[in-house]
């Protein structure tokens, strides 16, 4: 649980969490384990929406591309998680397009894609 609620905006802990994605060591539960793999496409994909630098995305686009190469099943659970990221900040922009006065600004997140 402690590696889904660090990846909630920590810089380190998504480089953390990808490096460990990415060398393999999860690759066992990955496989074998599909509510741990889901939740980590979830937290991830929400670390995607979150995460304001390019590099930062890229950690998180690179450790959801190895699941996704590990496991085929994986893409589309991935692609939902994503659209789901997508889907509410594009409800919140479009909310803020309606009442622009107030104040409050919005870091618009790029269109995500495995």
């Amino acid at each position: 649980n402690a590696v889904f609620q660090a990846l909630q905006g920590d810089r380190k802990a998504i480089a953390l969490v990808t490096v460990r994605v990415t060398n393999k060591e999860w690759d066992k539960r990955l496989n074998t384990d599909k509510r741990f793999r889901k939740r980590l496409l979830q937290s991830l994909a929400i670390a995607a929406g979150l995460e304001s630098s390019d590099r930062g995305k890229a950690y998180v686009l690179a450790a959801i591309n190895h699941i996704v190469r590990l496991n085929g099943t994986a893409q589309k659970d991935a692609m939902k998680e994503l659209e789901k990221v997508e889907s509410i900040f594009t409800v919140y922009a479009k909310s803020k397009s309606v009442s622009k006065k107030s104040g409050i600004g919005i870091v618009c997140c790029d269109k995500l894609a495995v």
